[in-house]
C-alpha cells in the first residue's frame, strides 16, 4: 500500500507541476500575436519602397517574410486555443495560410 501511494503522490506532484494548454496559449500567443504585427508593419513597408528594388532582391526580401509568417503560423498552430477563442485561432490561421 504505500508503493501505491508514494506513486500516486508522485502522479499528483507532476499534474501539478505541468503548465494546462490554457497557460501555454495565455503565455506563448502574445509573442505570436507581437511578432505577427511586427511583420505585417514590415510587409507594409516593403511593399511601400518596392519601387527602389529590382525583382531578385524583392524575391529575396519577400521569401523572409513568407519563411517567417510560415514559421509564425507553426507555432500558432502547435497552440491549443481555448474553447472561447478556438473560432479567432481557427480565422488566424486560416488568414496566415491564405496569405502565405
Amino acid at each position: 500500500m504505500p508503493r501505491l501511494l508514494s506513486a500516486l503522490l508522485i502522479a499528483l506532484a507532476l499534474t501539478a507541476c505541468s503548465e494546462s494548454a490554457e497557460d501555454t496559449y495565455r503565455d506563448e500567443f502574445p509573442d505570436v500575436d507581437r511578432q505577427l504585427r511586427v511583420l505585417s508593419t514590415e510587409v507594409g513597408d516593403g511593399l511601400r519602397n518596392a519601387g527602389g528594388s529590382d525583382d531578385r532582391a524583392l524575391a529575396v526580401e519577400f521569401g523572409g517574410y513568407a519563411r517567417r509568417l510560415g514559421e509564425l503560423r507553426e507555432r500558432l498552430d502547435g497552440l491549443e486555443a481555448p474553447d472561447p477563442l478556438e473560432g479567432e485561432h481557427g480565422r488566424v490561421l486560416a488568414a496566415t495560410a491564405a496569405v502565405r
